[in-house]
């Protein structure tokens, strides 16, 4: 008998299988452990034993999606899921594969098989169960599909066979007169060929019950009762059946609908199907392979529900063949933006400009910045005009500051530089050399109050944020002697075989939590940039290894998070829980993830030209493939560094024909394939 019992290695709950998947084999996981499910509209986490939280619009809806199966000749009923029910099982298995949840148990004779998956084309999951008898006696039945949502509903009703719980407001905000009806969410179960159903929440677990004893599965039958606006509601579908030795099927479909969402998730990733199966990385590493060919590229695609930031439109931009898909989305954005310049704060304006640069980049479109888009407040301008707009609400938010060196103030002077190739093309030759005349005098104000990694202020002596100090390095606003300084510097305060912390020196208080030393995918993803850009790509390759959930599964260092999903946020080294996950996802720490191992350990960038390429390899890696789209066309590069030189170029050869200069210039379509050796 399979008994729950907590503990032990994590390669003790289970393994990778050859194709990537990951099969746990131990459902008492050191914490509950997820699996993503992504579609056009909503995508959602998964835990094995049925809870889930669905992101629809930049919202959090949570909910509890259980399946009880009850023997009607012994009364006896446990969960396919474990929870809540406890019941030990005789087998169990649960397989995580990227965007679908399979799970296998065996108890009392009766093997449960579930497969979880989105309906591409109506976004609603599909929960598809077989029975199999295995015993010698005929079998009655019982299932009982339960949807448990933690968020206040308005009503719920019958309608064609389908229950609805509408006027869903999500978790954090209450539901009241001030809410927009036009945008609460509704949850539906499809009933089909129910034998009965429930939505009144105390009639289905009784007066004094609970879901691990629920008086309709105990009684086995539901009361098919309409639950009322002052009653406690969720979604009920019972069916019954009668087996003998054999198989038996059965599905049911649910899903969260919201009126903005449904028109928000209209045609643009379905080329993430495509993009997905173009980016691949192959290195003589299997973990690396495995981390980001099984995790971390199907977690940022996972972001694609009607992108509610920046940052995740930006990943969107750089995985697929036709970042033009994205113009409405990023006009929409911009039509935030206040004639002053301003978005909702300078992180955002920040955002924003990254966005514009990368897309300009991505898909070499000019006249999109011709494109007229309305400003918040009043009249309306060229997508150029907002991008110069920004630009100068970020120069007068740096020149209001009594210091230089605000947590702006690297990613500022980085993305100046990147966009005054842009500008030039445009014609803007004037503020280019404006620019250029800001950054010098802003170069020469960070000397005066920053030396040699040391604050110059009172207030702010020896003071590390990891962020804003790495961003002055990337944002080339020091020396090159002093920026190798500071990086030493950094790296010797921040460096742990956990991570990179978030500050240095560690506050008393909560030491090793967020804000005070925890280790952030963002902040690492920062100092691997600023390793490669120092000819350091060792150390940026040690710092991914913090981070590869592949081997921190295999290596016991605490770690207890999804061994296929790679963490934003663990607990720091000087926390007694070192090393331990810390929180779910962190989509902005993912995508710069993803965009430096890409754009800087693996060199292959976008740039106004073509496909830049630039790698900075660790030792590891002798020899890289990878596969991207770009404009149009397939791109299979290959990156050969037999002697461990790391960095420099000897040759590209293109369609085998030898090119000179790092850029490749863009093709129009097809496949291409790239060969690059290294001296």
């Amino acid at each position: 008998m399979f008994r729950i019992t907590r503990g032990g290695n994590l390669k003790d709950y289970g393994h990778f299988l050859e194709n990537g998947e990951f099969l746990i084999t131990n459902p008492a996981t050191p914490r509950r452990w997820w699996a993503w499910l992504a579609g056009r509209g909503p995508r959602a986490l998964l835990s094995v034993d049925g809870q889930e939280e669905i992101y629809l619009d930049g919202e959090t809806y949570k909910c509890s999606k259980l399946i009880y199966l009850r023997d009607n000749d012994t009364g006896k009923f446990w969960n396919i899921g474990w929870h809540p029910v406890g019941t030990p099982y005789e087998a169990f298995s649960a397989r995580i594969s990227p965007g679908e949840l399979h799970l296998k148990t065996l108890v009392e004779q009766l093997e449960a098989s579930l497969s979880v998956k989105l309906d591409q084309k109506t976004n609603e999951e599909i929960w598809q169960l077989s029975l199999e008898n295995k015993s010698q006696t005929k079998r009655r039945i019982s299932v009982f599909f339960v949807v448990a949502w933690q968020e206040k509903v308005s009503a719920v009703r019958l309608s064609r066979n389908t229950i609805i719980a509408t006027g869903v407001s999500p978790e954090h905000s209450a539901l009241n007169t001030q809410t927009d009806a036009s945008e609460l969410a509704s949850y539906y179960l499809k009933l089909g060929s129910a034998d009965s159903f429930e939505t009144v929440k105390e009639r289905f677990i009784g007066a004094w019950g609970s879901f691990s004893r629920p008086q309709a599965v105990l009684d086995g039958k539901c009361s098919q009762m309409i639950a009322t606006a002052d009653e406690d509601s969720l979604a009920v579908s019972q069916k019954n059946i009668t087996t003998t030795r054999g198989t038996v099927g059965l599905e049911f479909r649910t899903g969260l609908t919201k009126p903005s969402g449904q028109a928000a998730a209209r045609e643009m990733n379905w080329h993430w199907e495509r993009a997905l199966e173009a980016i691949a990385l192959k290195t003589p590493v299997s973990e690396d392979n495995l981390a980001f060919n099984s995790a971390l590229k199907y977690q940022i695609a996972s972001t694609s529900d009607a992108p509610a930031e920046p940052l995740e439109l930006m990943a969107m931009v750089s995985m697929t063949d036709k970042p033009q898909q994205f113009d409405q989305d990023i006009t929409q954005m911009l039509s935030a933006q206040k004639t002053s310049g301003q978005f909702d704060s300078p992180e955002k304006t920040l955002d924003l400009l990254e966005l514009i640069i990368r897309y300009q980049f991505e898909s070499g479109n000019k006249n999109f910045l011709i494109e007229s888009v309305s400003y918040l407040d009043s009249g309306s301008g060229s997508i150029l005009s907002h991008m110069i707009r920004a630009i100068r609400f970020l120069i007068d938010e740096l020149s209001d500051t009594n210091s230089a060196v605000v947590p702006e103030t690297g990613r500022v002077s980085y993305l100046i530089r990147q966009v005054m190739p842009i500008l030039e093309n445009q014609g803007e030759h004037h503020l280019v050399r404006e620019l250029e005349s800001f950054l010098q005098a802003l170069s020469k104000k960070v000397a005066r109050q920053y030396r040699g990694g040391i604050w110059a202020t009172p207030n702010r002596k020896g003071l590390i944020i990891a962020r804003e100090q790495l961003w002055l390095i990337i944002g080339n606003l020091l020396e090159a002697k002093q920026a190798q300084r500071l990086f030493e510097l950094l790296w010797r305060r921040l460096y742990s075989p956990v991570g990179i912390r978030e500050r240095w020196p560690i506050q008393k208080d909560n030491p090793g939590c967020r804000g005070n030393g925890a280790v952030n995918a963002e902040d690492s993803a920062l100092m691997m940039w600023v390793s490669c850009l120092m000819g350091q790509p060792e150390r940026s390759y040690k710092i991914w290894q913090t981070l590869n959930p592949v081997r921190l599964s295999r290596l016991n260092l605490g770690y207890d998070g999804e061994p296929y999903l790679v963490p934003s946020l663990l607990f720091g080294p000087d926390h007694p829980r070192s090393g331990k996950s810390y929180q779910k996802e962190n989509f902005k720490a993912l995508v710069r993830l993803y965009l430096v191992l890409t754009e800087q350990m693996l060199g292959v960038r976008a740039s106004p030209g073509g496909l830049r390429i630039e790698p900075r390899l660790p030792a590891d890696w002798q020899q890289v493939n990878f596969s991207r789209p770009f404009r149009g066309a397939d791109y299979h590069i290959r990156l050969h560094d037999p002697l461990q030189a790391k960095m420099g170029i000897e040759r590209i050869m293109v369609d085998g024909v030898r090119q000179t200069g790092k850029v490749i210039l863009p093709f129009s379509g097809g496949k291409h394939f790239i060969e690059v050796a290294l001296s």
